[in-house]
């Protein structure tokens, strides 16, 4: 019997994927009007799907991804964060959906050490849109997607494990005349 891989994620990449799971149970959930304590979950999940936008942006570079798709969720989220009341309709709903399971399948079909290096690229584009756009509202809460010294310097070392190891196994599959997976 096979297991679905919906909503799961390799465990190393379940910080980043937790508050999009979250995110996709409240909104699936069909409550019309959240309590506060939904309203952050919301709030952090939509801000962390933002950043997935430009990790998904990088592995573009790599592999073939859904760039409308990317630019959708990105402008949606921008849309719904703008306004003093955060309304999210039905579509807007079934994009979000649609998004974060888009993005756990390319992160369960990719190969870790690649994840690695678009999760820390990723942020290192979506810090430089904030300076670029920090009047944009839905920087009001860039803290729900801001790392910490220790997690950032996490995600360098994979990063820069990441693209070491890539590099070796790039050069041992020309040696060896195999096909690479990156």
């Amino acid at each position: 019997m096979n297991v679905s891989k919906q909503n799961k994620v390799p465990n190393e990449f379940k910080a980043i994927y937790e508050p999009l799971l979250k995110l996709k149970t409240i909104l699936q959930s069909n409550i019309t009007t959240f309590d506060s304590a939904e309203v952050t979950i919301v709030i952090h999940g939509l801000m962390f799907m933002h950043y997935t936008s430009f990790v998904l942006s990088i592995l573009g570079m790599y592999r073939d991804v859904d760039k409308a798709k990317i630019i959708n969720i990105r402008n949606a989220i921008e849309n719904i964060l703008e306004h003093k009341i955060y309304l999210i309709n039905e579509a807007e709903k079934a994009v979000i959906v649609s998004y974060i399971d888009y993005f756990a399948k390319l992160v369960n079909l990719n190969l870790n050490l690649l994840i690695h290096v678009c999760l820390f690229e990723g942020y290192l584009d979506f810090e430089i849109y904030y300076h670029f756009h920090p009047d944009k509202k839905l920087f009001d809460f860039k803290e729900y997607c801001t790392f910490d010294k220790e997690s950032y310097d996490v995600m360098e070392y994979n990063f820069n494990y990441s693209k070491s190891a890539i590099k070796k196994l790039s050069a041992d599959w020309k040696t060896s005349k195999t096909n690479p997976i990156i």
